[in-house]
Protein backbone atom coordinates (compact mmCIF):
# COMPACT_ATOMS: atom_id res chain seq x y z
CA UNK A 1 0.00 0.00 0.00
CA UNK A 2 1.31 3.44 -0.91
CA UNK A 3 2.23 5.98 1.69
CA UNK A 4 -0.29 8.71 2.34
CA UNK A 5 1.90 11.17 4.22
CA UNK A 6 0.99 13.95 1.79
CA UNK A 7 -2.68 13.75 2.81
CA UNK A 8 -1.94 14.57 6.44
CA UNK A 9 -1.06 18.28 6.86
CA UNK A 10 0.93 17.64 10.05
CA UNK A 11 3.23 15.19 8.27
CA UNK A 12 3.62 17.53 5.30
CA UNK A 13 4.73 20.34 7.58
CA UNK A 14 7.40 18.08 9.13
CA UNK A 15 9.20 17.66 5.82
CA UNK A 16 12.13 20.01 5.23
CA UNK A 17 11.44 23.24 3.31
CA UNK A 18 13.85 22.23 0.55
CA UNK A 19 11.77 19.12 -0.20
CA UNK A 20 8.48 21.00 -0.01
CA UNK A 21 9.67 23.61 -2.52
CA UNK A 22 11.44 21.13 -4.79
CA UNK A 23 9.84 20.65 -8.16
CA UNK A 24 9.43 17.30 -9.85
CA UNK A 25 12.39 16.05 -11.82
CA UNK A 26 10.56 13.58 -14.02
CA UNK A 27 10.19 16.01 -16.97
CA UNK A 28 13.85 16.95 -16.84
CA UNK A 29 14.74 13.27 -16.71
CA UNK A 30 12.47 12.51 -19.67
CA UNK A 31 14.13 15.22 -21.75
CA UNK A 32 17.59 13.96 -20.88
CA UNK A 33 17.05 10.22 -21.34
CA UNK A 34 15.76 10.10 -24.93
CA UNK A 35 15.72 12.77 -27.67
CA UNK A 36 12.59 11.29 -29.27
CA UNK A 37 10.64 11.48 -26.03
CA UNK A 38 11.92 15.02 -25.60
CA UNK A 39 10.52 15.96 -29.04
CA UNK A 40 7.18 14.36 -28.19
CA UNK A 41 6.96 16.28 -24.93
CA UNK A 42 7.76 19.54 -26.73
CA UNK A 43 5.13 18.80 -29.39
CA UNK A 44 2.33 18.14 -26.90
CA UNK A 45 1.41 21.82 -26.57
CA UNK A 46 1.68 22.63 -30.27
CA UNK A 47 -1.26 22.73 -32.60
CA UNK A 48 -1.53 20.18 -35.40
CA UNK A 49 -0.85 22.87 -38.01
CA UNK A 50 2.39 23.89 -36.29
CA UNK A 51 3.61 20.30 -36.17
CA UNK A 52 2.86 19.75 -39.86
CA UNK A 53 4.56 22.98 -40.93
CA UNK A 54 7.68 22.13 -38.97
CA UNK A 55 7.72 18.64 -40.45
CA UNK A 56 7.35 19.91 -44.02
CA UNK A 57 10.32 22.27 -43.89
CA UNK A 58 13.07 21.10 -46.18
CA UNK A 59 11.00 18.26 -47.58
CA UNK A 60 9.35 18.00 -50.96
CA UNK A 61 9.24 20.24 -53.97
CA UNK A 62 8.83 23.99 -53.59
CA UNK A 63 6.81 24.13 -56.81
CA UNK A 64 4.28 21.63 -55.47
CA UNK A 65 3.93 23.61 -52.26
CA UNK A 66 3.30 26.82 -54.22
CA UNK A 67 0.80 25.32 -56.65
CA UNK A 68 -1.23 23.09 -54.39
CA UNK A 69 -4.97 23.73 -54.58
CA UNK A 70 -6.62 25.76 -51.88
CA UNK A 71 -10.31 25.37 -51.09
CA UNK A 72 -12.64 28.06 -52.33
CA UNK A 73 -15.16 29.41 -49.87
CA UNK A 74 -18.52 29.34 -51.60
CA UNK A 75 -22.11 29.26 -50.43
CA UNK A 76 -23.53 25.78 -49.85
CA UNK A 77 -25.94 25.94 -52.79
CA UNK A 78 -23.47 27.43 -55.27
CA UNK A 79 -23.69 25.31 -58.41
CA UNK A 80 -21.75 27.57 -60.77
CA UNK A 81 -18.97 25.03 -61.40
CA UNK A 82 -21.52 22.31 -62.10
CA UNK A 83 -23.38 24.61 -64.49
CA UNK A 84 -20.17 25.63 -66.28
CA UNK A 85 -19.13 22.00 -66.73
CA UNK A 86 -22.60 21.01 -67.89
CA UNK A 87 -22.73 23.86 -70.41
CA UNK A 88 -19.29 22.96 -71.80
CA UNK A 89 -20.27 19.31 -72.18
CA UNK A 90 -23.59 20.31 -73.75
CA UNK A 91 -21.90 22.55 -76.32
CA UNK A 92 -19.35 19.84 -77.10
CA UNK A 93 -22.17 17.35 -77.70
CA UNK A 94 -24.04 19.82 -79.90
CA UNK A 95 -20.90 20.41 -82.00
CA UNK A 96 -20.43 16.67 -82.48
CA UNK A 97 -24.05 16.29 -83.53
CA UNK A 98 -23.81 19.19 -85.99
CA UNK A 99 -20.58 17.81 -87.46
CA UNK A 100 -22.08 14.35 -87.90
CA UNK A 101 -25.18 15.90 -89.55
CA UNK A 102 -22.95 17.98 -91.82
CA UNK A 103 -20.88 14.90 -92.81
CA UNK A 104 -24.05 12.91 -93.51
CA UNK A 105 -25.36 15.74 -95.65
CA UNK A 106 -22.03 15.89 -97.55
CA UNK A 107 -22.14 12.15 -98.17
CA UNK A 108 -25.73 12.40 -99.42
CA UNK A 109 -24.82 15.27 -101.73
CA UNK A 110 -21.74 13.47 -103.09
CA UNK A 111 -23.79 10.25 -103.43
CA UNK A 112 -26.54 12.11 -105.36
CA UNK A 113 -23.95 13.69 -107.68
CA UNK A 114 -22.48 10.32 -108.58
CA UNK A 115 -25.91 8.89 -109.47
Amino acid sequence: MASSWWKDPRLRMQTPQSLRSAKGVSRTFDHARDPLISKQINDINKAEKQRREEGERGKGSEMIKLHRPFPDLRPKNDNTQIKITFNQDWLREQRKAQLSNFRKAEKNISHEKTQ
